[in-house]
């Protein structure tokens, strides 16, 4: 278990190894990240976690809600291939992209899709909430524009 060591279920913290309102988390059995929703970040750990205490090796965002290249505004979703990282930035309404699996805290995405709020074409979001990357393609579900999206990510 992580993020409270009694089972509690209202515990919240910003620390390395605590959350507040965790929703997205991806494993490939050795590396774990968890999108910390309510704390606008999202951690990393490098080797999986055996205790509650165990932090984070890696912290994106900072903490507080934002719209600049390293800050999130609630990260939902996260996804990979082992060495791609897509994180859905939900009140963004954009998906960030790293090339490289993220190896210190801050590492900036290599590129972002969305951002924009006009009217919806192919390429905008509107509160992006699920990933899911497989073969080159990764799929988006866009939750306010009720569709979902496909996007051939080389």
């Amino acid at each position: 278990m992580l993020g409270s060591k009694d089972c509690s279920p209202d515990q919240t913290g910003s620390t390395r190894h605590t959350f507040y309102e965790p929703r997205g988390v991806w494993t490939d059995g050795t590396r774990l990240v968890v999108a910390d929703t309510g704390n606008h970040r999202v951690l990393i750990w490098n080797r999986f976690p055996s205790r509650p205490e165990d932090d984070a090796d890696i912290v994106l965002g900072t903490g507080k809600a934002g719209s600049g290249n390293n800050e999130f505004n609630e990260p939902y979703a996260v996804t990979s291939d082992g060495i791609k990282l897509f994180i859905s930035d939900k009140k963004n309404n954009r998906v960030l992209i790293w090339d490289r699996f993220p190896s210190r805290d801050g590492d900036l995405p290599a590129r972002i899709l969305g951002g924009d709020l006009s009217v919806p074409t192919k390429k905008t979001l509107y509160s992006p909430q699920g990933l899911f990357y497989r073969d080159k393609q990764l799929w988006v579900t866009d939750t306010n524009n009720n569709r979902v999206l496909r996007f051939e990510i080389n």
